[in-house]
């Protein structure tokens, strides 16, 4: 019945909604995706295997992290989890161990694993996890890395920035969603998150 409904499309996503507990008394919904692939009349369920988790470590991309492990846990998914070292333009050198921002990488690797630690000690024995930092423009590199790791959903946070802040700055999030080969998931962190 869903197939007659949607011949002319190749993918449909389905979202069910569901209400997590986090942390105590803070309730945010959770959306999870089910992809399905329209062949032939028939409806295919599309197995997420790998999710590419990128993050900045700052507190408002933990909401997006925790969602990606979650979601892993229950389709029996790896977790990349993804740390750019921003860099205001592309590299130009032809030699990637000459750029100043891979002096950062080994600190920022660190960081990333206490972070993970910190923050997510209850799901990262869960799930199969994979930590990786390189430098770059963050939306490039990310697009990349999903394609290069044959990503099937990217799931990051938006950090909600609105009007003239989001012209002038633009948005990480919302390069990736134009450029990504795979499906995005943006999530917004709960009002309360943000301070």
């Amino acid at each position: 019945m869903l197939a007659q409904h949607c011949e002319k499309f190749s993918v449909v996503v389905r979202l069910a909604v569901t209400i997590t507990q986090v942390r105590g008394a803070c309730f945010l919904p959770m959306i999870l995706p089910k992809v399905y692939k329209v062949q032939q009349g028939e409806v295919d369920v599309i197995k997420i295997k790998k999710i590419l988790a990128p993050t900045d470590m700052s507190k408002l991309s933990r909401p997006a992290l925790r969602y990606a492990l979650e979601l892993a846990l229950e389709r029996s998914a790896a977790v990349l989890v993804y740390h750019v070292i921003s860099e205001d333009s592309e590299w130009i050198g032809s030699d990637d161990r000459l750029n100043p921002a891979n002096a950062l990488l080994p600190q920022q690797k660190e960081r990333l694993h206490a972070f993970m630690t910190e923050n997510f000690a209850d799901l990262i024995d869960k799930v199969e996890v994979i930590e990786l930092v390189e430098a770059g423009v963050p939306h490039n590199k990310i697009v990349e890395k999903a394609q290069h790791e044959h990503a099937d959903l990217i799931v990051m946070s938006t950090h909600g920035r609105t009007g003239f802040e989001q012209i002038l700055l633009g948005s990480v999030t919302a390069k990736v969603v134009a450029r990504a080969s795979c499906p995005v998931l943006s999530i917004r962190p709960a009002k309360s998150s943000a301070h």
